[in-house]
């Protein structure tokens, strides 16, 4: 683990003494209850360094989720000191908050009190609006709290070891030995071949007026394995015969046959390749190690681009099977009924454990119709290439990188969970399927359902994070929701590492973050006011305005007036544009970074911009430069910013 400067991590530290504070208003209790444990946090975090806040304090509060998801008795990890309660264990750290969410036997809080935990609630200062349920209030701040505290740092973009990136990389190719190959038998239990059988149907159901060849082949933003810069997409030079079969490159490379009329010297020297290989890179993370993502050849993308875009169509708008169940763009639905379950009791969430590596080819030509089989293997890669340059051919369908991984391995999910808990004998069971939620590999289902249909994911290879499947009563996770007992306790966790120079980057998402610590359902006031000052110090004044503004460098602060917002413009230059007849400040905006390139020929600007065989003219007379953002790079500049956008209407 890097060095860090003793400021840096003393940045994270203060922010946790004021998010402390701000918990104790929430208790009603005077801020010296957290003394002590303010004392031992920046003992810890002297001692250990930002380690602390990054591994040591996230395991603690996976301790904490594991007894809530699971609801099963607390069991802190050997790194921290416990206060002993006969068969339980309560945390040293956080005490006070520890014991309104436990009984002395580990048990969760939910229904009553013991004696000692009365004598503990007389020091709560109730007010009239808690004094029906206080215990349920007091609990679910306990909850966020610790919560907060724990995960502030867990995401950090913080160096991670060398053992971390071989561990990810091992844990790859661990789970492709246990996968089958594409033409093995399984000798499956009746119960899961059923299940496979159902599910069979049930995508057939769904993808029946899908056409594969029907698509508009386009390019995704990310990297390829042959190397192409994101201006370079255009320029195909790798032949797989595979592909051609299914997808021929005269139709679905170029334009038109103008097109291909022009260019058929570049189809003739494309390079003949005979398996499309992928490459495996990791890309920084955060401080738990890298993520591994899978760099498709060029031409491949092209195609899986165009196919994923109509299965994704296909299932969530077009088929009234999974319509509103099965979802690759709104996670509201996930969310909102992760947050009522937490409550009702009526759902519950699951997780799947390394979900897309584990999605096998057997299992994608066992479910699948065969012509659609087809096209999604003609646009797989075979192989992928190792960071030590070693080929490994794929048991998997598609790691995560391949446009068509997500779109699959989701309705193979749906597929299955219902498959096994329903018998598909006749069309109108179609209209009698069992509740099952799926975003990727977020599950939300009925206990009852996830007890039948999970034997039959581990016996086809997928399995479970159980310590992240939430079957207790009262919490909930799904989708970047937290709840618990009806009540969002998700954490506001760091990105961005604080630095004395607070990059553009920086600034901006600290500017995010602010804004979301003053909001009413979070009510974090002292943590707020800290990171604006240091803001303040470090970058200088910002405008501060109400929430409405959609200035992005705006600090937010509910029910601020108009006179107030301009006296904190007093900092910048202000003008009267007569041609707009508004009021405009010169201030500074986070923009991306761009790179001006030159494309080869009007065709190549043609394909990237235009539907494919939209040609009225015939040829491609268009200019043949363009402009790429690259991507996570921003710059800052100073620019004219209209009133409306600050929240300012003032008179000429």
């Amino acid at each position: 683990m890097q060095s860090e400067k003793p400021e840096t991590g003393q940045f994270y530290t203060d922010l946790l003494i004021q998010i402390l504070w701000d918990t104790a208003d929430h208790l009603g209790l005077q801020s010296s209850v957290f003394n002590r444990d303010i004392a031992s946090l920046r003992r810890r975090v002297n001692n250990e360094g930002v380690a602390y806040l990054t591994d040591k304090l996230p395991s603690l509060g996976k301790a904490l989720d594991k007894a809530l998801s699971q609801e099963t008795k607390l069991r802190i990890p050997d790194a921290f000191k416990r206060l002993q309660y006969g068969s339980t264990e309560i945390p040293v750290f956080l005490s006070l908050l520890w014991k309104l969410i436990f009984k002395v036997n580990g048990e969760i809080k939910v229904d009553d009190n013991d004696g000692a935990d009365k004598r503990l609630y007389t020091r709560l200062k109730v007010n009239e609006a808690l004094a029906l349920n206080p215990d349920v209030y007091f609990i679910t701040v306990a909850v966020r709290a610790i919560r907060q505290v724990c995960y502030l740092a867990y995401k950090l973009e913080y160096k991670y070891t060398d053992e971390k990136v071989e561990q990810v990389l091992q844990n790859f190719i661990d789970v492709e030995s246990v996968l089958p190959q594409e033409e093995d038998v399984i000798d499956l239990s009746p119960r899961a071949y059923r299940a496979l059988k159902n599910a069979n149907l049930l995508v057939a159901c769904v993808l029946k007026d899908l056409n594969p060849w029907d698509i508009t082949p386009r390019h995704g933003p990310g990297a390829v394995a042959s190397g192409e810069k994101q201006w370079e997409k255009m320029n195909f030079s790798h032949y797989f015969a595979e592909l051609d079969a299914v997808y021929p490159y005269t139709d679905y490379l170029f334009y038109n046959y103008n097109h291909l009329h022009d260019e058929l010297e570049k189809l003739e020297n494309m390079c003949d390749q005979k398996q499309a290989t992928a490459k495996v890179t990791l890309v920084p993370k955060d401080s738990r190690g890298p993520r591994l993502i899978s760099m498709e050849p060029l031409e491949i993308q092209w195609i899986q681009q165009g196919l994923s875009r109509n299965i994704i169509r296909e299932i969530e708008d077009n088929s009234d099977i999974t319509r509103g169940y099965v979802n690759f763009s709104n996670q509201c639905i996930n969310r909102d009924l992760a947050l009522t379950s937490s409550f009702s009791q009526e759902f519950i969430t699951l997780d799947m454990k390394e979900a897309s590596d584990r999605v096998s080819i057997w299992l994608v030509r066992n479910l699948f119709p065969p012509p659609l089989f087809e096209c999604l293997k003609a646009c797989r890669s075979e192989y992928t290439q190792l960071p030590s340059g070693h080929c490994l051919r794929l048991k998997k369908f598609a790691p995560m990188g391949s446009a068509c991984c997500f779109p699959v391995e989701a309705l193979i999910f749906w597929a299955l969970a219902v498959g096994s808990t329903v018998d598909i004998l006749q069309v109108r069971d179609l209209n009698h399927l069992p509740d099952v939620y799926v975003y990727g590999d977020d599950i939300i289902c009925r206990k009852a359902d996830y007890e039948r249909f999970k034997p039959v994911f581990e016996e086809l290879f997928l399995q479970f994070n159980e310590d992240k499947c939430c079957v207790g009563r009262f919490f909930r996770e799904s989708c970047g929701m937290d709840a618990f007992m009806g009540k969002d306790v998700t954490p506001l966790k760091l990105h961005t590492l604080w630095d004395e120079a607070l990059s553009p980057q920086a600034l901006l998402s600290y500017v995010s973050y602010v804004n979301h610590l003053r909001r009413v359902d979070r009510d974090y006031t002292h943590a707020a006011d800290f990171v604006q000052r240091m803001i303040f110090e470090q970058f200088g004044p910002l405008p501060i305005t109400d929430e409405t503004s959609t200035y992005q460098l705006a600090i937010h602060q509910q029910g601020r007036s108009q006179e107030e917002v301009v006296k904190s413009l007093s900092h910048f230059r202000r003008r009267w544009n007569p041609a707009y007849l508004r009021y405009e400040w010169f201030l500074p905006i986070v923009v991306p970074r761009t790179f001006k390139y030159e494309q080869s020929s009007g065709w190549d600007k043609l394909m990237s911009v235009t539907p494919k065989g939209f040609d009225p003219f015939g040829f491609a007379e268009i200019c043949s430069s363009g402009t790429f953002t690259i991507p996570h790079i921003v710059k800052m500049r100073w620019t004219w910013i209209p009133s409306d956008r600050l929240s300012v209407s003032l008179p000429h």
